[in-house]
């Protein structure tokens, strides 16, 4: 199998809709693309402050709900399930 280009994966990232974080073994922002910067602004964050910082802390600021409209606590993100407990 032929590797991606690091350009490709970086234009990709970049350009999606979606927002896109890369993260450390910490959980603390490495990457965010323009789509995550947006939706952090929301919470008074810029690129600046991202970058750096602790994901667990962004995930604080905000209100996320459940399927049911129910607060959802940060234990049941798929991102905390995946680095915490190794579920995909």
């Amino acid at each position: 199998m032929e590797k991606i280009p690091r350009e490709w994966l970086e234009a990709i990232a970049k350009n999606a809709m979606a927002a896109v974080i890369i993260l450390d073994k910490q959980r603390t922002i490495r990457y965010a693309n323009d789509a995550a910067v947006r939706m952090a602004e929301r919470s008074g964050k810029s690129n600046s402050d991202l970058i750096g910082t602790s994901y667990d802390d962004i995930l604080a600021l905000s209100t996320i709900r459940d399927e049911d409209g129910n607060l959802a606590s940060i234990e049941s993100f798929p991102t905390y399930l995946a680095l915490h407990e190794g579920k995909e």
